[in-house]
């Protein structure tokens, strides 16, 4: 299995526990982690390897000095990894995984070509029912 698909399974899952994904790039800076979570309060620092790959020594260096700032930094090499990492912190805060269903999503009435549609939204009553 490819990094790519491990970030991409990080991704998907960290959402499902209310958590935004960044993918982070720092330009100059090599070895940062993949991936920032945000939420909760937390900000996490994770990443991502294909099955059985470690970091390299600048990522190493990397996370041992975000370490040393009071981050939180992980290494997942597997999808159970990423379970057991969302897991655990969902227990130590008391949160739940939930698939959240979009609740608005707009909708176009009438003819496409028309420049002066009219947009509905699907959460809001229709007063002509």
């Amino acid at each position: 299995m490819r990094e790519s698909k491990i970030e991409s399974y990080l991704r998907k899952q960290s959402k499902q526990y209310g958590f935004i994904c960044y993918k982070w790039v720092s330009p100059g800076t090599n070895g940062v982690p993949d991936r920032i979570l945000v939420g909760h309060g937390l900000t996490l620092f994770v990443e991502t390897k294909a099955p059985g790959k470690v970091p390299r020594k600048q990522q190493e260096l990397r996370h041992k000095e975000l370490r040393q700032h009071g981050a939180r930094v992980y290494v997942a090499d597997t999808m159970e990894s990423i379970d057991t990492l969302l897991k655990d912190i969902a227990k130590e805060l008391g949160i739940t995984k939930q698939i959240t269903p979009h609740t608005t999503h707009s909708v176009v009435y009438g003819p496409h070509s028309n420049s002066n549609q009219s947009h509905k939204t699907l959460s809001q009553p229709d007063n002509n029912d």
